[in-house]
This record gives structure tokens, C-alpha cells and sequence, in this order.
């Protein structure tokens, strides 16, 4: 971030709502780290319960590639030299409404890499989606598990209501329209 900067770095969340499903794409937040940007995924995405894990990844970190390769993803024009293997998560985008869903990990040396093996090892038989979202394993932070029951169980209690239920809109009205009377009667 330079002094030019006016947002904080954005961070990809991932949330899962229960521990049978897998990790979903929820949307970004801005916070000057890992650790600030999982405290506000919490508060942003967990309003309305289950969850019972978030994952937060800086949004340069991600890798995104189509979903059949050399659709125009210059990915044969990219660095695949060899490094040191390491496990990528891997993402899916299955349709066009849908979201990112996690679908497992490859090991690999480098992105391009990684998405060429989450195609051809996860890609599910009935077709391969849309996009694939691969980032390394090791910028992705996790929510501890043993302080899941902490960090979402103050949601669960709390519950979730439209705006229309607090009454603002009609008490403003109200008070302007009490001004305005006022105004005129004060003439």
C-alpha cells in the first residue's frame, strides 16, 4: 500500500455453513491484513448463521483460468518453470449465477500448473464449469476450529431483520413533516 492509497488491500472470504458442505465463495473486504480481514468477513458475512468456518485470501494471490484451457487465458504465453511443489486450494464456478466453490487441493509448482491439475483431476463429470480459482495453500488463512464456537456462536443468538422493521423511514417523515409545519405556522 503506498500513501496514495485510499482502500485498504481487498481479501477474497470463502464460508463454509456447515462442516458437511464445502467452502463457498462470499464476497471481498477491505483490512490492512489477513487477520484484520477475517475479524470483518466475520462481522460482514456471519449476520445470518450457520457458519462454521471462513477462509480469507488477498485477492492478487488468486489465480483465476478458464474452465477448458487455452480459451484465451495466455496461459501458454506464462512462466511454467519448475519450483517447489506445494498444495493449491482450488475453486470452481460451475454457472453463470453460482459462486466459487471449493473443490479440493492439488499439488503443484506453480499457478499455471495448478490450474491445468484442478481441471483435469477435479473437474466434475457432468461438465467443467466456468472458471477455476486456484491460490496457494499458504496465504490462505483459516479461522481456528477450536475457536469456531466463539467466533460464530454470538450470531446465532442475534436475529436478523429487515430494515422496514425499525420504523426509521416513516419516523423521519414524520419529523420533517412536524418541521415543516412549524416553519410555515412560525411566518
Amino acid at each position: 500500500m503506498t500513501l496514495d492509497d485510499t482502500q485498504w488491500p481487498r481479501f477474497q472470504v470463502f464460508k463454509q455453513d456447515r462442516p458437511d458442505l464445502p467452502f463457498e465463495n462470499a464476497g471481498s473486504v477491505h483490512a490492512p491484513d489477513a487477520e484484520m480481514a477475517l475479524q470483518n468477513a466475520r462481522d460482514v458475512f456471519v449476520r445470518r448463521p450457520e457458519c462454521s468456518g471462513l477462509w480469507v485470501v488477498l485477492a492478487d494471490e488468486i489465480h483465476a483460468g478458464p474452465a477448458v484451457a487455452g480459451e484465451g487465458s495466455g496461459e501458454e504465453r506464462q512462466d511454467t518453470s519448475r519450483g517447489t511443489i506445494e498444495p493449491y486450494l482450488a475453486f470452481q464456478k460451475r454457472e453463470q449465477r453460482g459462486t466459487h466453490v471449493y473443490r479440493g487441493t492439488v499439488e503443484a509448482s506453480n499457478p499455471t500448473q495448478a490450474l491445468s491439475l484442478a481441471r483435469s483431476t477435479l473437474t466434475e463429470p457432468d461438465g467443467p464449469g466456468l472458471v477455476w480459482w486456484v491460490c496457494a495453500a499458504r496465504s490462505v488463512l483459516r479461522n481456528d476450529p477450536q475457536e469456531a464456537e466463539s467466533m460464530f456462536e454470538p450470531a446465532r443468538g442475534k436475529l436478523y431483520r429487515q430494515p422496514s422493521f425499525y420504523r426509521t423511514d416513516s419516523l423521519m417523515r414524520a419529523i420533517k413533516a412536524r418541521k415543516r409545519r412549524e416553519k410555515g405556522t412560525s411566518q
